[in-house]
């Protein structure tokens, strides 16, 4: 993690999904789905805290290391909705203020694309 001073929890949970999602792509039918999203129901609960502001209402983000592997995990979960989730698990990764316009989903569907072929990750 990045955050060198996050809670133990949230570096736990990291280390937990990033070990489980590997096999997960390895052989997805496997019946890693329900472990990977027991994970992902953590993660989200970990930063589940919203708070109303004038024009709406905001999630209080306490850890970008957490919201990426959030949606990293959305992105292996979904993958209807993967180039979605891994637009945004790289916007947060690159740090909050880097912009990633909605028109890069497509290169970084690309990338997710390179990446699976490289690993040899089966759809």
């Amino acid at each position: 993690m990045r955050e060198k001073n996050a809670p133990k929890r949230y570096r736990e949970l990291v280390n937990r999904s990033v070990r489980a999602m590997k096999p997960f792509l390895d052989e997805p039918g496997k019946g890693h789905r329900e472990q990977l999203w027991s994970l992902f129901r953590e993660v989200e609960e970990e930063q589940n805290d919203y708070r109303n502001i004038p024009w709406g209402v905001v999630r209080n983000v306490k850890s970008f290391d957490l919201l990426v592997v959030e949606h990293a995990l959305r992105a292996i979960l979904r993958p209807h909705e993967a180039s979605y989730w891994l637009h945004y698990a790289a916007h947060d990764y690159t740090g909050k203020t880097t912009r990633l316009p909605p028109s890069s989903s497509p290169v970084v569907e690309e990338i997710a694309g390179f990446w699976r072929k490289h690993l040899q990750v089966k759809d």
